[in-house]
């Protein structure tokens, strides 16, 4: 079932996931992000990245799916990091 929720900053993103997955995160979970405004710039990327691996070990998860945890958080490190966008023809890295 999906939820209706606005996250007005990084913070605010890491609360409502902490909440949210005390009673109602499994291993078949499927998040889902449509139209998602300044995400890189909300989320620092190391707390980002820290929360993740936080609730994935307060969870006790060794994986997601077919996804291992190490898997999970090394490609979570990887997007936060490596995010790039294009203005006026040239491309900034985040």
């Amino acid at each position: 079932m999906a939820f209706n929720s606005t996250v007005t900053s990084g913070f605010d993103l890491v609360k409502q996931l902490q909440q949210w997955s005390r009673n109602n995160f499994r291993q078949d979970t499927i998040f889902c992000t449509i139209d998602v405004t300044d995400l890189y710039t909300m989320v620092p990327q190391i707390e980002g990245v820290l929360s993740l691996i936080k609730m994935l070990d307060q969870l006790k998860l060794k994986q997601v799916g077919k996804l291992k945890v190490e898997t999970i958080i090394r490609l979570s490190r990887f997007v936060m990091t490596n995010n790039y966008f294009s203005y006026n023809g040239q491309f900034y890295h985040q």
